[in-house]
This record gives C-alpha cells, structure tokens and sequence, in this order.
C-alpha cells in the first residue's frame, strides 16, 4: 500500500521538475582581421553578431558626426 502511494507522488514530482539538462545555447562568435594602428599586424576581434551591430553602428555614428562637423577638434569660435 505505501508504494501505490508513493509512486503517483514520485512520478509527479519528476514531471514538474526542471528541463532535462540542456546546454545553454551559445551565440555563433564572428571573428574579423582589422588593421592596428602603430603595427603592421591586423588584429583579430571574435564577436557576436549582437555585438558586432553595436561596434558598427558606434562607427557610423562617429563618420556621421564628423562628416557634419570637420572641426569638431577645434574649440568653439576657432573657426
């Protein structure tokens, strides 16, 4: 008798226990060979296609933000 009742409580906790063991899923890494200043060895930077976004849209927003202000080293008034 108390393993008709315990097999019905085992069983249910087993089926509201966690997920069999998956690993987590890794983001694909994206390597590039860019050019160092100071050396003539490229560098190679691994990034994911997340981060790689966020590095290209930083770059664009600096070309961007030079292309409407050459002078943006030089202070105020200095025109």
């Amino acid at each position: 008798m108390p393993i008709a009742i315990l097999l019905p409580i085992a069983l249910l906790a087993a089926a509201d226990g966690p997920p069999a063991n998956d690993p987590p899923k890794k983001e694909k890494k994206i390597c590039r060979t860019e050019p160092e200043t100071g050396t003539m060895f490229p560098k190679r930077t691994c990034l994911t296609a997340k981060e790689w976004a966020e590095v290209d849209g930083s770059r664009s927003d600096k070309v961007d933000t030079f292309r409407r202000h050459p002078n943006f080293l030089q202070p105020p008034g200095q025109d």
